[in-house]
């Protein structure tokens, strides 16, 4: 489908503004993939909404008996996957929209231009900002003990955090509507002329989640292999030492590989597209995502709309306890019991999945459970 780009753009700001950005073949191809990573995380993260949806059915409105009804939303951790899977697959919808610019082998300006940013913000602002709450709350409850046990606080967070990213995306929007916010590249996202509501709005959250997931979880994999010590009266003291050659040792090194898997993967989805931003950030020019080779766009896009499928696959393999995907046996409150330690925990190691990363301390705490638990 042959168009003459260079002639088809707008003046704002003293500079020419794209409103249809044609596709090579090259691109198209580029494109495609990306598209199919953010398929792929459309679907996955789609099925465990509707499995979801499913055991809210069969546990919580309809269970088998009075006594088996379970609520979906039991600890924090539970609205916090529950967040941001729903912001997966914003962040994947939002992927998978581009679809209609390989179809058509350009990108054009319009509401379907706009929708699409409008989502992909929502989107990927949420998944980046509650991923940063899953940090800082595994951390806290790992290595001070604290963490956040009410659902009324944890409400409280992740309504200030969908109400920010709301309100910024719909007034960023409003006030700009007419000025080019939303403009074609190799898909639609902000305009070039919109630098501080890219980095605000966005990246800024990339980078922080970034560095505190580095921050928080190298410290707290040694602690779990048992190199550190953390005072327990004084949260901010901790000794450095050799590791116990112990079974106790096996235990939190299993539990560590779990905890390490989301800064992990997020790391490697958010580096791609960093590097690729901060030699956009460096050029010239109105149409700076062009001065950045095509294959590295296009392979960090790729990598990053993998985050959805990615996320649930982890969940499914290390907090299978969270959003009614336990058994059906309702949980029970804990109590404290000083002679049930470690080496009695099948359920107390179920517990810890269930917390978000609560991994069980030397003096673990024991919890009640029916006589018919495994």
């Amino acid at each position: 489908m042959a168009t003459d780009c260079t002639t088809l753009g707008t003046e704002y700001k003293g500079e020419t503004v794209l409103s249809v950005q044609c596709l090579t073949l090259r691109d198209a191809v580029g494109l495609s993939v990306g598209t199919e990573s953010a398929m792929l995380s459309f679907v996955a993260v789609a099925i465990i909404l509707l499995l979801i949806c499913y055991k809210v059915w069969c546990k919580t409105l309809f269970p088998p008996t009075p006594a088996a009804k379970q609520h979906l939303i039991q600890f924090p951790a539970d609205l916090f996957m529950l967040s941001l899977f729903i912001a997966d697959l914003l962040q994947a919808a939002g992927g998978a929209m581009n679809v209609k610019w390989v179809h058509d082998e350009r990108v054009s300006s319009g509401n379907y231009c706009i929708a699409q940013g409008v989502i992909e913000q929502l989107g990927e602002a949420t998944v980046a900002i509650v991923t940063l709450v899953i940090a800082m709350h595994t951390f806290s409850s790992v290595w001070w003990g604290k963490g956040i046990k009410s659902l009324v606080t944890a409400s409280i967070i992740m309504a200030i955090v969908w109400l920010f990213v709301i309100l910024f995306v719909a007034i960023g929007l409003g006030l700009n509507f007419h000025k080019n916010y939303m403009t074609p590249t190799y898909w639609c996202w902000i305009g070039p002329n919109y630098l501080a509501e890219k980095i605000a709005g966005e990246y800024v959250w990339f980078w922080l989640t970034l560095c505190f997931s580095v921050a928080f979880y190298v410290p707290l994999f040694f602690w779990s292999r048992g190199n550190i010590t953390v005072d327990q009266q004084k949260w901010w003291k901790f000794s450095v030492h050799k590791s116990k050659n112990s079974h106790e040792e096996s235990d939190r090194r299993r539990h560590s590989i779990k905890l390490i898997a989301y800064p992990i993967i997020y790391s490697i989805l958010v580096i791609p597209t960093s590097v690729v931003r901060f030699i956009e950030f460096g050029q010239e020019g109105a149409h700076k995502v062009q001065h950045v080779p095509t294959a590295w766009v296009f392979f960090a896009e790729s990598v990053y709309r993998l985050g959805g499928i990615l996320n649930v696959l982890l969940f499914l393999l290390t907090r299978r306890g969270l959003l009614l995907f336990g058994d059906d046996t309702p949980i029970a409150k804990p109590f404290i019991d000083s002679k049930d330690s470690l080496n009695g925990g099948v359920a107390d190691g179920m517990r810890d999945d269930m917390q978000m990363g609560r991994l069980p301390e030397e003096e673990a705490t024991a919890w009640e459970l029916p006589q018919n638990e495994e």
